[in-house]
């Protein structure tokens, strides 16, 4: 009979009211790589907490693939949610951006694995943040290439893990290279601009248009006299 005992041990980074966490780490008692893990957004801020997320990965982390000894969840927004994050007044978080270049900088040798999958890809503040994300890597590490989950049958952009986790848990998981789609370059982000601003002032143009034909029809319909009285008196 044999006994197999391990640690887990866990180290948030948050601000001084914890509703803001820039980093969680998850360090496994085995061999294996290091590795930044970015996804969207925080839900827990306490250490003895576990979100879907985290548990995944901890069931996949010794996958022949993976073989994760240190993971160091980062995210686009350092807000803390226990729901879906909402997306009005959403802006660039700008010190989450520091702290992720900082750390990019401090690990030059964890491999970077982006994990934010497709939740709120319209969203501008998030289309821009990725855009802010990819130019810093590009700036700090040139040379090196990205990564994404991957199994035998995955076929999804950058799945986030929970997806993974519900989609592909009894499949094992292992990386793939993942190549920066076009919109999130600058010079794709430049387009979605532009294409952006031509289509609010085709807007404008078709609301103007609009008003003016309402404003035509109106001053075209004929003016009623007033009515005769029939009665007269006698």
């Amino acid at each position: 009979m044999k006994e197999v005992t391990g640690t887990l041990t866990t180290t948030i980074i948050t601000n001084d009211e914890e509703n803001r966490v820039f980093e969680i780490c998850r360090e496994f008692d085995n061999d294996g790589e290091e590795v930044i893990l970015l996804t969207l957004y925080p839900t827990l801020t306490t250490p003895n907490s576990f979100d879907l997320s985290s548990v995944h990965l901890i069931n996949h982390a010794a996958d022949e693939g993976l073989q994760l000894r240190k993971v160091h969840f980062v995210f686009l927004f350092s807000k803390v949610v226990s729901t879906k994050l909402s997306t009005r007044g959403l802006k660039v978080d700008v010190e989450n951006m520091e702290y992720l270049r900082g750390l990019i900088t401090k690990l030059p040798e964890a491999k970077i694995i982006i994990s934010y999958g497709s939740s709120m890809h319209n969203c501008p503040a998030v289309i821009e943040s990725k855009v802010e994300l990819f130019k810093m890597i590009k700036e700090l590490r040139p040379k090196d290439a990205l990564w994404q989950l991957d199994t035998e049958d995955m076929e999804e952009e950058a799945p986030h893990i929970l997806f993974a986790g519900i989609r592909y848990n009894n499949q094992f998981w292992g990386l793939r290279h993942y190549t920066i789609p076009h919109r999130y370059t600058e010079t794709g982000y430049k387009e979605y601009l532009a294409n952006k601003e031509e289509a609010r002032e085709r807007f404008i143009q078709n609301v103007l248009g609009h008003k003016k034909e309402v404003v035509d029809v109106v001053e075209e319909k004929p003016k009623r006299g007033k009515k005769k009285n029939d009665n007269t008196e006698s």
